[in-house]
C-alpha cells in the first residue's frame, strides 16, 4: 500500500519497535513506520474479535471458578 505523508522530517515519532524516527500519521487514528513497517491503529474500534473473545473466556473462567466454591 502506497502512503503520501505530508510531514516534516522533525515530526516523525519513534517507532516502539525499531526506534527510529519513522513514525507517522497517514491518515486519522492510524499510524505507520516507514522504515519497518509497524503499524498501529489507536481508533475506538480497535478492540475487535481477538481481544474482545479473550475477555469474554476470562469472565467465563471466573464465573465457573467462583461458581464452584
Amino acid at each position: 500500500m502506497s502512503y503520501t505523508i505530508h510531514e516534516p522530517r522533525q515530526n516523525l515519532q519513534p517507532c516502539p519497535k525499531c526506534g527510529k524516527a519513522a513514525l507517522a500519521q497517514p491518515y486519522e487514528n492510524h499510524y505507520r513506520c516507514l522504515w519497518c513497517g509497524f503499524e498501529s491503529d489507536v481508533s475506538s474500534e480497535s478492540m475487535r474479535f481477538p481481544h474482545f473473545l479473550i475477555l469474554v473466556i476470562l469472565v467465563a473462567v471466573v464465573v465457573v471458578l467462583l461458581s464452584g466454591i
